[in-house]
């Protein structure tokens, strides 16, 4: 089992919008911490592709960014 806690935050700067995310990913029930590094590093990783697909689209992260500014 994983669990995922996501936290972040967003403002403004000029003209620049700064997003920061900030991941916290708990593998449960992994044959060894290796392993267990290797679950989370692969849910990172497709975390990291959705929230960059969104912002490339222009999806629910790229309103909410243009949402501070």
């Amino acid at each position: 089992m994983a669990r995922h806690y996501n936290a972040g935050n967003r403002q403004a700067e000029g003209q620049n919008v700064v997003f920061n995310i900030t991941n916290q990913i708990t593998v449960e029930g992994a044959t060894n911490a290796e392993q267990g590094n290797v679950i989370g590093a692969n849910i990172a990783r497709q975390i990291e592709a959705v929230v960059v697909e969104s912002i490339s689209s222009r999806g629910a992260v790229f309103r909410a960014i243009r949402g501070v500014s």
